[in-house]
């Protein structure tokens, strides 16, 4: 299984440790190129802004990490939540359609698909964004340090990580472009502005 993708050393890493000898990986530094290899299997793109390039003329499955973005331009489009963090769980949160070929392909990569409601940040994605604006809500008010906190939910709730150690894993733009996305709905995923004041210093 031949499978294209584009993604920073990070995703392609993960993904290409955790294949399988059937799949023959091929990174490409721009979603442009998938044209120059038509016969893959399927196409992923983990860059941050996948959902605003041009798949047309591709036929088989295309991976796109999207989880703010909910724009599917054809049927062949598939959105997953590609955040650090989440492309290495057995189980995947995706909206579009799982044909039988998107199905062979998540088989062979050992992933299993929930396929959700094609809505901002998925299901995974919004519940982390919130916890993790909650954090950022305290911290700015001067309640308790960021450490303080990551260790009080850690131990608390049991959390794998922190609300900061998950911030620092995924990316605050990430973080913020999803909670900005949501506000426009839901006035309670209004960004926390000590977490607004930190994107807009990068």
């Amino acid at each position: 299984m031949k499978l294209i993708i584009c993604a920073d050393d990070v995703a392609f890493a993960t993904m290409s440790a955790a294949s399988n000898a059937n799949i023959e990986w091929i990174r490409v530094s721009d979603p442009a190129n998938f044209a120059a290899e038509p016969t893959a299997d399927a196409y992923f793109n983990f860059l941050p802004d996948a959902a605003n390039f041009n798949y047309n003329g591709l036929q088989q499955p295309v991976f796109i990490n999207s989880v703010a973005n909910t724009h599917l331009s054809a049927d062949n489009i598939i959105r997953f939540n590609g955040w650090n963090g989440f492309i290495e769980k057995d189980i995947w949160e995706m909206a579009g359609i799982i044909n039988d070929t998107a199905a062979s392909v998540l088989k062979q990569l050992d992933k299993t698909a929930i396929v959700t409601q094609n809505i901002p940040g998925f299901i995974s994605a919004r519940t982390i964004a919130m916890i993790v604006n909650e954090a950022f809500f305290v911290w700015g008010d001067d309640i308790s340090s960021k450490a303080a906190i990551d260790i009080a939910m850690k131990l608390g709730t049991n959390y794998p990580l922190g609300p900061f150690e998950w911030a620092e894993k995924i990316g605050h733009n990430q973080l913020y472009d999803l909670l900005k996305t949501l506000a426009i709905s839901d006035p309670r995923y209004e960004c926390a502005p000590a977490l607004k004041q930190l994107v807009d210093k990068r």
